[in-house]
């Protein structure tokens, strides 16, 4: 009798561990779907970067683009200076020989005051024209330095979006070997309850190989609690940098008023200087005008000033076109701040998600480890399948 009632303890007790295994195995399963549940998350979190470091090159090959164009509008400009002074020299020669040759009084009086009128007019014409030109020489030149400073930007960005996708690469491959792992360890569950129900003689040992995949099992959530953890520290990281990327483009947008401002207030002052010099021209009109040329000379020279202005008009447009054209970029720059922005506030929502998901997978663990709900109807079921057992034996 002593025998038989051991026997049927003992045949309990296996019952009760093949349903505890069977529970482990069940928990196992779980972890196993929420760890590869995790790395499908990690893949679109991965494509994602990828889709983000390519449209970064696009714009990265657009400002290269850009940098070009104005590189090759400030050379125009720049061969366009050159031809105006060329013309200015060209004027300067006309004066001196001006002074060689004396007319009669009465010619003198007309051609001169008919000249110098058109000479003012041509060189108050001209000196406008050089001084919008020199403007938009400067503002182009402002405008390839913002250009390089996002081009620099954006590389950088562009070297941030790939050491993120690397990290995200590495903790993929962290937890796929997880994964493997964890069904390693699965394997094994099974094969050590194959073992229980083989022989009784094994039971301790089993036990204690129980107890030890637990507490692997349990080292291991906590890496990968630690994981998750420093996953959500490189999010929060790469947020905060964005945002000071967000902080540095706002203050380069200020940065871009003040210089427009203070281009203002350079013009305003350079206006004033070209009402000084129009003023002295005229009293130096004047006085030329007792010494100049003959009429016919004069009106060869209006026409060829004539044909300039038409020229310098033409460039004008060119300019205005060029102008144009900055501030269209200048306004695809903010679309770009704002795309930023927009990223950003995508990447603090994926955070909380995140954060939401560990705290759900920290509360299932901890109502799963807890012994009062794992082993609260193994006794009945235990003595209800050891009866039949017992007539048995």
């Amino acid at each position: 009798m002593t025998s038989e009632r051991e026997l049927n303890r003992k045949l309990r007790e296996l019952e009760r561990r093949e349903k505890q295994m069977a529970r482990e195995a069940d928990r196992v399963r779980q972890e196993s779907q929420k760890l590869r549940q995790q790395t499908n998350d990690l893949a679109a979190q991965q494509k994602r970067l990828r889709e983000q470091e390519a449209s970064l090159a696009r714009l990265r090959d657009t400002l290269d683009r850009r940098e070009q164009e104005v590189g090759k509008q400030l050379n125009e400009i720049q061969k366009q200076l050159a031809g105006i002074q060329a013309r200015d020299q060209h004027m300067q020669r006309l004066q001196r020989r001006l002074w060689i040759f004396l007319i009669p009084a009465l010619v003198a009086l007309a051609g001169v005051v008919y000249f110098s009128v058109l000479q003012e007019r041509t060189r108050t014409a001209t000196e406008t024209r050089l001084m919008q030109l020199q403007t938009q020489t400067e503002r182009l030149v402002r405008a390839l330095e913002d250009t390089a400073q996002a081009k620099a930007a954006v590389s950088a960005d562009l070297s941030s979006t790939r050491s993120e996708l690397s990290r995200t690469g590495e903790t993929l491959a962290s937890v796929k070997q997880q994964l493997a792992q964890t069904q390693t360890t699965l394997k094994s569950t099974l094969e050590e309850n194959a073992r229980l129900k083989a022989t009784l003689a094994q039971q301790t040992e089993t036990l204690s190989q129980l107890t030890q995949s637990k507490a692997s099992l349990e080292e291991r959530l906590r890496k990968l609690e630690s994981d998750s953890q420093k996953q959500i520290d490189a999010q929060t990281e790469t947020i905060t940098r964005l945002q000071a990327d967000n902080t540095q483009l706002s203050a380069r947008l200020s940065g871009l008023t003040d210089q427009v401002a203070q281009a203002d207030e350079q013009m305003r002052a350079l206006q004033q200087q070209i009402a000084t010099l129009t003023r002295d021209l005229s009293t130096a009109n004047t006085a030329l005008s007792e010494k100049s040329q003959a009429l016919e000379a004069s009106r060869t020279a209006l026409a060829d000033m004539d044909r300039q202005n038409t020229a310098l008009r033409i460039e004008l447009e060119n300019a205005k076109t060029a102008l144009l054209q900055s501030e269209t970029e200048r306004h695809a720059l903010e679309t770009r701040v704002n795309e930023l922005s927009a990223a950003l506030s995508a990447a603090r929502s994926e955070a909380r998600t995140a954060q939401r998901a560990l705290n759900e997978l920290r509360s299932r663990i901890s109502q799963t480890s807890t012994p009062d709900g794992t082993a609260a109807d193994t006794p009945k079921t235990a003595a209800g399948a050891s009866q039949p057992q017992a007539q048995k034996a």
